[in-house]
């Protein structure tokens, strides 16, 4: 069976794309793995930081609490320091230790 020129012109340039596709793909695969990598570690670390800022924003608001509201003052001083105001009897109830058990 003879295969005319034009015919075997075209194989040879299915070849060459195929094989040009296939060095194409073994160089770029790799690239597309790490790219993928560093876009989860991105939206890992974005995640991150939107936790921090929601968590940052909580400690200024507390600090805001504690520079304006006398409450917020009186509440940390009774609870972390033990305070009371004058006349005010401050009972300490602690809890009984529980025992290990065997």
């Amino acid at each position: 069976m003879a295969v005319n020129k034009e015919t075997r012109k075209t194989l040879w340039w299915m070849l060459f794309v195929v094989i040009a596709a296939v060095i194409t793909v073994f160089f770029l695969y790799p690239r597309y793995q790490h790219l993928r990598k560093k876009q989860q570690e991105l939206k890992q670390r974005r995640d991150k930081l939107a936790e921090l800022k929601m968590e940052s924003e909580r400690h200024r608001s507390k600090v805001n609490d504690l520079k304006y509201s006398k409450e917020a003052i009186e509440r940390v001083a009774r609870e972390k320091f033990d305070m009371a105001r004058p006349g005010e009897t401050v009972m300490i109830i602690s809890e009984p230790e529980r025992q290990k058990e065997k």
